[in-house]
């Protein structure tokens, strides 16, 4: 800001104030900055696609979507270069365009080198996901990870293969999703991994019954955490806040978890910290803050398309037993009946489709019958 004011028709200044406060998370503020910019050069592509990352910040998908198309149309390449393909296509996705998502993404499966179609496959497997096509999507991770570890992008590979984990719990799949499980923890024992990587590894483990084998990556991820990174201190707060809840069931260390997660969340509001605090909160018996906290992880759609999007589909699911708690069922059958709606072309033996069909149907049964 000190140098725009002696230069203030310096267009690479402006450009790079927008990309430091998009980076700090201040898009509306960044979109300023290169609305500026563009006054003095509107022939960057590189400045329309961070002006749509920042749109897609605010949720303001259709303009996002637009705001790419005037990158592409000045760098066709952009469409297809790096996770500029997964973000444009998550965007569409977004905007409600599914159609259009998949022939993004598919133009990623086209390409020749072998770690593009990697991302095609892991973006397609997403999209999926979203929809509840859980059986289809495995084997186009399972392609992705076969493709990263030939090509040693260790990085990838640990990614995709959580992803797999995932997904196979979704499925209700224990043993495939221990299997993956055993992967991901070979390959944090003999790589370098950022914290953040190794923070969902020891998460999955605590998820899948591994607490303590999780409980000995936390120094890990503390010693490898950035000074002044929100991201970073937000994950090392969630796995130490699970591995303290899975190994003690004191009520000391559910208040020290639960008081982790709020802070995680303050840090990271994704449905990686929120989901987690909403379950640690029912446990607790404060059903009310864990319908605050998931409801706020169903109005965030930044979710999709990120690791996030894996607690953020279920959303509606974990409401309707929540209302339950509560014994709203009138509230509750409206989520499981919206679950099944938004899922109706979804895999319809996934066990969360099965639980939600059968809970509907006890809550149909009790609900009294009008008079004549």
């Amino acid at each position: 800001r000190s140098y725009i004011s002696r230069y203030p028709t310096f267009p690479t200044a402006w450009l790079n104030l927008g990309n430091t406060l998009m980076r700090d998370a201040r898009p509306r503020e960044a979109l300023a900055a290169f609305a500026e910019f563009m006054k003095l050069d509107s022939t960057s592509g590189n400045a329309y696609i961070n002006m749509a990352t920042s749109y897609s910040m605010l949720a303001k998908y259709d303009s996002a979507v637009l705001t790419y198309r005037k990158a592409f149309a000045l760098r066709p390449d952009y469409e297809t270069w790096f996770n500029l393909n997964q973000e444009y296509g998550m965007a569409l996705v977004k905007s409600d365009r599914p159609a259009e998502a998949r022939a993004t993404f598919q133009k990623m499966l086209a390409r020749p080198g072998p770690s593009d179609q990697a991302r095609g496959h892991r973006s397609m497997a997403l999209l999926e996901l979203l929809e509840g096509h859980v059986a289809s999507a495995v084997p186009r991770l399972k392609t992705a990870t076969d493709i990263n570890a030939s090509l040693k992008e260790t990085n990838s590979e640990l990614r995709n293969r959580l992803f797999l984990v995932s997904a196979y719990e979704m499925l209700g799949n224990t043993g495939a999703a221990r299997a993956e499980l055993d992967k991901a923890t070979a390959i944090y024992s003999r790589v370098f991994l950022d914290p953040v990587f190794v923070s969902r590894l020891a998460v999955a483990l605590v998820r899948n019954g591994r607490a303590d084998h999780a409980a000995r990556m936390l120094d890990t991820i503390r010693a490898r955490v950035s000074p002044g990174s929100n991201f970073d201190r937000a994950h090392m707060l969630l796995a130490t806040a699970m591995v303290t809840s899975a190994r003690s069931r004191s009520p000391g260390a559910a208040d020290s978890a639960r008081t982790m997660l709020q802070e995680a969340a303050v840090l990271d509001s994704s449905a990686e910290m929120l989901a987690p605090l909403a379950r640690l909160r029912a446990d607790a018996g404060d059903v009310r803050g864990a319908i605050e906290s998931e409801q706020r992880v169903h109005r965030n759609q930044m979710n999709i398309g990120f690791e996030a999007q894996f607690s953020w589909v279920l959303t509606r699911y974990r409401l309707g037993q929540l209302y339950e708690r509560l014994g709203d069922s009138t509230q509750a059958r409206r989520e499981y009946e919206t679950f099944l709606t938004e899922w109706q072309d979804a895999d319809q033996t996934l066990p969360a489709i099965v639980d939600t069909r059968a809970r509907l149907k006890k809550l149909l049964a009790l609900r009294p019958k009008p008079e004549s």
